[in-house]
């Protein structure tokens, strides 16, 4: 596999949809792009974020359940 990067000068565009013209290294994908593709380090973050407060938001559910 070669070291070198893969360089696209004016946006990467398919046949259909929308042209590419960055990889986001934004984890909590605020920038809500429709030229953007997130990295995979980018995607994991945001999910450990979301799986994380959604967790303590059911805990915090949970014992309020249980205290009535």
């Amino acid at each position: 596999m070669s070291n070198k990067a893969f360089k696209v000068k004016h946006g990467l565009e398919l046949p259909n949809g929308t042209p590419i013209d960055e990889f986001s290294i934004d984890g909590a994908l605020a920038g809500n792009s429709d030229d953007a593709v997130p990295t995979e380090k980018a995607v994991k973050t945001y999910a450990d974020t979301k799986t994380t407060a959604t967790a303590a938001l059911n805990d915090a559910v949970a014992m309020s359940i249980a205290l009535g």
